[in-house]
Formats: structure tokens, sequence, C-alpha cells
């Protein structure tokens, strides 16, 4: 593989890639090898996407996270004292199969039904 530093962009659109791997832009005539999915690279005049923020009622946020369940592993730390790991699942069959994979490893963990709600951006809130 050519240096990545060294070497243009090519008319297919990469660069220090030559074998195949994706590229990244580091600026406009250099471009070096991304681990992301294969064959996409970004370029100086693709900006990024932004999302268009509309007007109108704000999103019902509550009704937006129902439904998100926790898992929560106990791990010990080198001097014995527990510590816990807290991972957010959009699903339960996600969250019970993290569990599962825990207590394979000779951990302990559990799933817990949490409660979220927005904190901010609402009428009256901080």
């Amino acid at each position: 593989m050519t240096s990545a530093h060294n070497s243009a962009p090519t008319g297919e659109g990469r660069g220090a890639a030559d074998e195949g791997e994706p590229c990244r832009v580091v600026d406009d005539t250099t471009m070096i090898p991304h681990p992301g999915t294969r064959g996409n690279t970004v370029t100086s005049d693709q900006p990024a996407p932004v999302p268009a923020v509309e007007d109108g009622p704000r999103l019902d946020l509550t009704a937006r996270i129902t439904g998100v369940y926790v898992a929560l592993t106990q791990v010990q730390t080198a001097h014995g004292q527990p510590r816990y790991r807290r991972k957010v699942h959009l699903s339960l069959d996600a969250a019970q199969k993290a569990v599962q994979r825990a207590r394979s490893r000779g951990l302990h963990g559990e799933v817990h039904v949490c409660e979220l709600r927005p904190i901010t951006g609402q009428e009256g809130t901080p």
C-alpha cells in the first residue's frame, strides 16, 4: 500500500487505498484509510448532511422513550469492590441477551425496567 500522506484522490474516489481500503479526507488532496465500511469515501466537496429542524410542536419525548430497558451488570474491581455497568437497550430481548452474555462470563447481571424522562427543554424546567 502507498503512503497515505503522499497520495491524492484517484478517479474512483480512493487515495491511499489502492488495494480497496476505504479512505477519509485529511485535507483537499490527502486521503488516509478509514476502518469504516468498504468503498465509502468522503471528499471535501461533500459536506455531511445535517437533519432539518422542523418548526411546530415539540416532539413528545416521553412517548419516544417508552420501552427502554437497562441491563445492569455487577463486576468486581481488582480490589474486590463491586462496580456496576449500565447499558440502555431499546428492546427487552436485547437487554436479556446482554445479561445472558454477562452471566456466561461469570458476572452478576440483571435487567431493570426503568423510566426515562426528559429533564430539560420543556417549559418550567431548567
